[in-house]
């Protein structure tokens, strides 16, 4: 059955299923009647951008409305850095790409990769723009990526039953190492549970650089995550906002040094 027959027949379970919002549903049968195969254009705090997508996770995704409170927080000078660990198809890292910035977008899936490619591609970034098909943790090995139930919940911790794929681990201190990183103004991690090895696997970076963070934390993580960050100064607030559209696990929290 097709995601708009199923929107039609059944809006609440749809819902219910994945497609987080009535705007967002609505607006993506929208799409799929003018034709799947044309880019959503959107404006993402003030900058007009275009995604290729799968479905109505992507949409959602994609949707000038979800996440626009993390715009209050990020700030990244022209020429600035802001690495985007967990970048599924690019919504923080082709705007921050277009306002002048150098992202390193960091995404593990291969099918999210992909497309992420495919938009870097699409608005003309690829200058501004390092992709890496990867996992940031705590060290360099191997491992098992856990698919999600929808394309933005795929795990390293979380196993939903749906299978795994092997990725690659690397930490950011080595990737700030190997690439020449002389300087990170801000850091966007949204990585479904392992935030706390990707912390550790950036330290010294974090430490040298001082860059602000928006941290997507399981609340069981929350305390050991504060302690961790406020050891090498920083102070770590919870987004209120963030619970409006996200409820309160996972919570959203804006780390600042000083």
């Amino acid at each position: 059955m097709s995601s708009i027959r199923v929107l039609l027949e059944d809006p609440v379970g749809a819902l219910r299923k994945g497609m987080r919002s009535l705007p967002s549903a609505l607006g993506y049968a929208v799409h799929r009647f003018k034709g799947n195969d044309e880019p959503v254009e959107v404006t993402i705090c003030g900058v007009k951008c275009k995604f290729m997508i799968r479905g109505i996770d992507d949409y959602y995704m994609i949707h000038p409305k979800t996440e626009k409170w993390a715009w209050k927080y990020i700030n990244v000078p022209k020429e600035g850095v802001f690495v985007d660990v967990g970048s599924h198809i690019g919504k923080f890292t082709v705007p921050i790409a277009k306002m002048g910035a150098n992202v390193i977008s960091i995404e593990p899936h291969p099918g999210n990769f992909k497309m992420l490619v495919k938009n870097i591609k699409l608005n003309k970034v690829e200058d501004k723009v390092i992709p890496m098909n990867i996992a940031l943790s705590d060290e360099n090995t191997e491992g098992k990526l856990y698919i999600g139930v929808n394309n933005l919940r795929h795990s390293i911790v979380e196993n939903y039953g749906k299978g795994s794929i092997k990725v690659t681990f690397d930490t950011l201190d080595d990737i700030v190492k190997n690439i020449g990183v002389n300087r990170i103004d801000f850091i966007k991690i949204d990585v479904e549970g392992s935030e706390l090895n990707v912390i550790k696997g950036g330290l010294k970076s974090i430490n040298k650089f001082k860059p602000n963070m928006i941290i997507e934390v399981r609340k069981c993580n929350l305390k050991r995550l504060k302690k961790m960050l406020l050891n090498v100064g920083y102070s770590v607030e919870i987004i209120e906002e963030a619970k409006c559209e996200y409820g309160e696990d996972p919570l959203y929290v804006y780390a600042s040094y000083g």
